[in-house]
């Protein structure tokens, strides 16, 4: 038997899957860029490269045998997008401890970085019908986690692609069969690759401390309190994680607007260069600019080229050259004003799905949070949340 030095908790969180903070293209507040060299890079695939190689084949066999043109598929990717059944991708979020106990900068940090490397590395071959085309490990926020992004797929169908997106088939190929609403093939999944992560950490001497699992023989009054707790504590803590998730949101919002007052920056000196070649154009144009000078009287051939049209053309030689670096210059700008737009907008959406989604979320748990305290009172709500801070004081007292 293993004798357990350490006693940790396993988090096994659902992620919206940015790939741009993912592979730290996108630098948030709460990230130490100083320690971002630590973090781990498995795979960095774009997703239409993954949908491509994964489905391609696949699309071209289904294609070929339609009749009809409106049942031919053009991308596949953009058909999941907009279905109402599946998702694009999933992403898992995969942790050890919390930042007090497992804190990034700490040994016991160094020792969940080293476990949590040793699951990922067997991740794909435990879950071959779960492809996975971006996961990161980082160190350079609070706690060690995992990022992993996967497509769920199946082949062999006989509706649809032969190959396709399925989350529910995917995970029955890996012998999770839903039963009831708490027990969904999601939920086995989650518990199963919390017991791979487990058997990890039992090589390490870590014991998995699993809440509410320590104590066998209560009474059934103290048992439906003690499960009436853990309920509250558990929204409790779901409440934290929005919170922190509203952190890591307003991280964001904040960068967009640094980048948004850049590029209004930008617009602004845009404006002003289209002014000035705009000014710059009408003074080429006018007539007069293009009136070639007539010699005098006796004067030479040689002397009228020399005094008179070299000089001519020379003028005209520095106004155009400078219309055209203004030219050239103002193109550079709105190019890479383009190229900045593109991600940018991308970051948007995904902050307003965020919010949506945090929002919706802090709904619901507000929601449970109530019901509790409308069966077993509002003061009891309140001393389970209060019971850990007059520990912590009892403790520091003591201390």
């Amino acid at each position: 038997m293993n004798e357990y030095h350490l006693s940790r908790t396993i988090s096994a969180m659902l992620g919206k899957g940015n790939q741009n903070h993912n592979s730290r293209k996108f630098i948030a507040n709460n990230v130490d860029p100083s320690r971002t060299s630590q973090n781990i890079e498995y795979i960095n695939m774009n997703i239409h490269t993954a949908y491509y190689q994964l489905f391609d084949e696949a699309l071209q066999r289904y294609n070929a045998k339609q009749k009809r043109k409106d049942r031919v598929i053009k991308d596949y990717y953009n058909k999941i997008r907009t279905s109402k059944q599946e998702k694009t991708f999933h992403e898992v979020i995969i942790q050890i401890g919390n930042c007090k106990d497992t804190n990034a900068r700490s040994p016991e940090g160094e020792l969940a970085k080293i476990i949590l490397d040793e699951y990922m590395k067997n991740f794909q071959k435990r879950n071959p019908s779960l492809f996975v085309f971006s996961a990161h490990l980082h160190m350079d926020e609070e706690t060690p986690h995992l990022h992993i992004d996967f497509i769920p797929f199946i082949t062999n169908s006989k509706r649809g692609l032969d190959t396709r997106v399925s989350l529910k088939q995917a995970l029955a190929q890996l012998g999770f069969k839903g039963g009831s609403r708490s027990n969904t093939e999601w939920n086995q999944w989650i518990a199963s690759e919390k017991q791979e992560l487990s058997k990890v950490m039992e090589k390490y001497n870590i014991h998995w401390f699993q809440l509410g699992t320590h104590e066998k023989h209560l009474s059934v009054l103290n048992y439906e309190k003690k499960q009436r707790e853990e309920e509250v504590k558990s929204l409790t803590d779901s409440i934290s994680y929005l919170s922190l998730q509203k952190d890591h949101l307003d991280s964001y919002i904040e960068s967009s607007e640094k980048q948004y007052a850049k590029i209004e920056s930008k617009l602004y000196e845009i404006k002003d260069n289209e002014q000035e070649l705009y000014r710059m154009t009408n003074e080429i144009n006018k007539e007069e600019l293009w009136e070639i000078p007539q010699p005098t009287k006796l004067m030479s051939a040689k002397t009228y080229l020399n005094k008179i049209i070299e000089p001519y053309i020379n003028k005209l030689r520095k106004i155009i050259d400078v219309v055209i670096t203004k030219y050239n210059r103002l193109y550079r700008e709105v190019k890479q004003l383009n190229e900045e737009i593109g991600p940018l907008r991308g970051t948007i959406n995904y902050l307003q799905r965020e919010n949506g989604f945090l929002t919706h979320e802090n709904m619901k748990l507000q929601n449970q949070l109530n019901k509790l305290k409308k069966v077993i009172g509002r003061k009891e709500v309140e001393r389970i949340l209060e019971e850990p801070i007059r520990k912590k004081k009892t403790h520091d007292r003591e201390r």
